[in-house]
């Protein structure tokens, strides 16, 4: 068994972690969100006006930029099959940030799939391949399985895509601040509790003022965590990891909830 086939075995045993009611949910978001992307990249291919600008604001970007794009369309989806798995409620600030990016990332991801460098044809090719799509996905009817297929292999090219930027198989292994968004969205709470401290200053969380949860349950001082947060986006106790504004960083981090949920293997299993 090769690499990707773990790595979709590990998506399909978190997947199958999920109950009824949450797979449902699962497959009608991912099904609106699969008709928003068919939406963009029809208006794309059926506006040659749309077309040429989205294609002149593309070859405007850095080489930089152009992989930042990418990057933040494949976490897109990539957060978008694992939102029921996370203990968090909130997600990264990293993201497709309106219209223009998305059809951007869209038109620039289906360019990399045609890998045509015959710029006449390019119009054509994205074409057949959206048609060929589309037609392979009314073949498998309207099933649960036939939306979550796409979304799967793009969470198997998301981390291929960080393999081949960072050249780590075993995941960035940099630091990343905890995300804005996630850090503001930790709750304040009363802790009552005698001889309860906090860890990184040692001392007591008596008085109940002060102090936040985080999403993994420990508490800590405000004072405390916010600086630890800024440097690290883990908990000080259990090294429990919130999301972070680093899109790469942040791709590892959704992947090990994936192999967390996963009802088979170890974390090394899936790494090369």
């Amino acid at each position: 068994m090769d690499i990707e086939d773990r790595w979709r075995e590990a998506i399909m045993g978190a997947l199958s972690s999920l109950s009824s009611r949450q797979f449902s949910l699962l497959i009608h978001s991912l099904a609106s969100d699969s008709l928003l992307k068919h939406q963009r990249l029809c208006f794309l291919l059926t506006s040659p006006l749309h077309f040429s600008q989205t294609l002149q604001y593309i070859e405007s970007l850095s080489l930089h930029q152009k992989t930042m794009l990418l990057a933040r369309l494949l976490l897109r989806s990539l957060h978008k099959i694992t939102q029921f798995f996370e203990k968090s409620k909130t997600s990264s600030g990293v993201g497709i940030a309106g219209l223009r990016d998305l059809d951007a990332g869209l038109l620039l991801l289906a360019l990399c799939e045609v890998s045509d460098t015959n710029h006449k044809n390019w119009h054509q090719r994205i074409m057949d391949h959206v048609l060929t799509n589309l037609l392979s996905l009314s073949g498998l009817g309207a099933s649960g399985w036939a939306v979550l297929g796409p979304y799967i292999d793009m969470a198997i090219k998301c981390r291929r895509f960080v393999i081949a930027v960072t050249g780590q198989c075993n995941g960035v292994a940099e630091k990343a601040a905890a995300s804005a968004m996630a850090v503001v969205s930790l709750p304040s709470v009363e802790c009552g509790g005698v001889g309860k401290e906090c860890v990184i200053c040692k001392e007591g969380l008596e008085g109940g003022k002060g102090v936040c949860e985080l999403p993994c349950g420990h508490v800590f001082h405000w004072l405390c965590v916010l600086p630890w947060l800024r440097k690290a986006n883990t908990c000080p106790y259990c090294r429990f990891e919130l999301p972070t504004d680093d899109v790469f960083c942040e791709i590892e981090r959704v992947w090990r909830v994936v192999i967390e949920r996963s009802r088979w293997g170890l974390c090394g299993d899936y790494c090369c």
